[in-house]
């Protein structure tokens, strides 16, 4: 079927990093944004996605906050972008 399999391990708050990021993005702009993302619960991968439109994708965090809304979004991603910031979202 041609489909490949790349794992970008997350575990915990403590894998939550700007290198964990850099290896999600090197995966997305491989492929040119055409995979299909899972993850158990969706929180992790909604961290990950909001994070990479902030930092690659050049959004503002609230914008980004929307898009995370529409998919899972309920606790801060400092972590992933490695600084600490206020989210104003409704």
């Amino acid at each position: 079927m041609g489909i490949k399999y790349f794992s970008v391990p997350v575990e915990g708050n403590n894998s939550y990093s700007v290198e964990k990021l850099d290896e999600f993005a090197n995966v997305l702009e491989e492929n040119n944004g055409k995979i299909l993302i899972h993850c158990a619960s969706c929180y992790r991968v909604t961290y990950l996605i909001m994070a990479y439109l902030i930092k690659y994708q050049h959004y503002q965090i609230d914008e980004a906050v929307d898009f995370g809304k529409k998919l899972k979004f309920t606790s801060p991603m400092e972590g992933l972008l490695g600084k600490e910031f206020t989210m104003n979202y409704k």
